[in-house]
């Protein structure tokens, strides 16, 4: 994730929490709709009728581009898309459009790490010669000192590289996923560490990348495949997928041209357990779901994941762990920006993305928070 999607997600931490707490903190047995282009209430009270049109008006006026929903228990509470899906003309932006998630995948790639641990294919202190030999400083690097970022690993994606500088940069045949990760390994394994490992906390995109290379070569599939089997397809996602199978499917809302070339979604191999799943809105929910429900994995396996390794970041295992029980991430990539964000122990799930997160849209959320709310 680069530093202009964390700048802007971490604004939306705040303000969404807001929105989680007054358009959400209504009565079990009602439900909120704000579908801006086809919203339709149905036993809302007024606050909550009230709360739509605020909501719609401020989007509207700030151009959102994107989708958002929050549940309780399993019942949507509030649920919406604005945007047109070619920014500048086109069809409306809907529910059921895809959009990459980015950073927010590395929760799914710890989850086949901890799979893969449960059936006794890995053990988390191994170290990372194991798989890398070739790598010089693989033997002072465990699987949990990277599922925690803090390998010393420094990030491909957010360290002063460029995509193009490493990784061959070709929509062409040429172009190969098995050519551009060696290409990135190479990268990663060229770099001095950033600091011992298990003495500090950075984040870094590479250990998530190696972790789904591993998870390859221990089960013998692609990685995603591996989601598909063991995730995707148990939890009903049916709308899930990684960004070689779905980055160029017609339901995915494309990134807004700025002019730049857009790399990181549509270079085959250059996301990969670090931020390479296309998602909709209502998969989301089942996924943050099973995180309190132990659905995919064991409340043992969600309990480590959960875990606060790095008391001055808040960082599980792929997950961020907030000081009051909530659990969240956030992700960015291209001109996209995503955040999801789940309060176990009160059963509320949070997803919204944009396919335009700019300065308006930081403005936007700022307002909300302060002036609408």
């Amino acid at each position: 994730m680069n530093d202009f999607g964390k700048r802007i997600v971490s604004l939306l931490l705040i303000a969404l929490i807001a929105v989680l707490s007054a358009a959400c903190g209504k009565s079990d047995d009602k439900t909120y709709s704000a579908d801006i282009s086809t919203a339709e209430s149905t036993s809302q009270t007024q606050g909550d009728d009230e709360l739509q049109e605020k909501l719609e008006k401020k989007m509207k006026e700030y151009g959102f581009s994107g989708v958002f929903r929050v549940s309780k228990n399993g019942k949507v509470i509030c649920e919406g898309a604005n945007g047109s899906f070619h920014f500048d003309s086109g069809d409306p932006i809907t529910l059921d459009n895809l959009f990459p998630i980015a950073s927010v995948s590395k929760q799914f790639c710890a989850a086949c790490i901890l799979l893969l641990r449960e059936e006794g294919k890995l053990d988390l202190s191994n170290t990372l010669d194991k798989y890398y030999p070739e790598y010089a400083r693989a033997k002072d690097i465990t699987l949990s000192q990277m599922l925690s970022m803090r390998s010393g690993i420094t990030d491909y994606v957010s360290n002063g590289a460029q995509f193009d500088s490493y990784i061959q940069y070709d929509f062409s045949e040429n172009a190969t996923e098995k050519g551009n990760h060696q290409a990135v390994r190479d990268w990663i394994f060229a770099q001095p560490l950033l600091f011992e490992p298990g003495e500090s906390f950075s984040y870094s995109d590479s250990n998530y990348f190696l972790l789904a290379e591993i998870v390859e070569r221990l089960s013998g599939k692609s990685y995603g495949e591996v989601l598909r089997e063991r995730i995707f397809r148990p939890l009903g996602m049916n709308d899930t997928g990684v960004a070689e199978e779905f980055a160029r499917s017609e339901r995915m809302v494309p990134p807004v041209d700025d002019g730049t070339s857009h790399k990181e979604i549509y270079t085959i191999g250059a996301t990969f357990g670090n931020g390479g799943i296309i998602t909709t809105a209502a998969d989301m929910d089942k996924w943050l779901t099973s995180l309190r429900e132990y659905t995919i994995l064991s409340e043992d396996c969600i309990r480590e994941m959960t875990t606060d390794y790095s008391p001055e970041a808040h960082y599980g295992y792929g997950i961020c762990v907030n000081t009051d029980g909530s659990l969240s991430h956030e992700g960015g990539a291209d001109s996209y920006a995503s955040f999801a964000y789940t309060i176990p122990e009160k059963g509320y799930n949070l997803f919204i993305v944009t396919n335009y997160a700019d300065a308006a849209f930081s403005e936007m959320v700022h307002e909300i928070m302060n002036d609408t709310l």
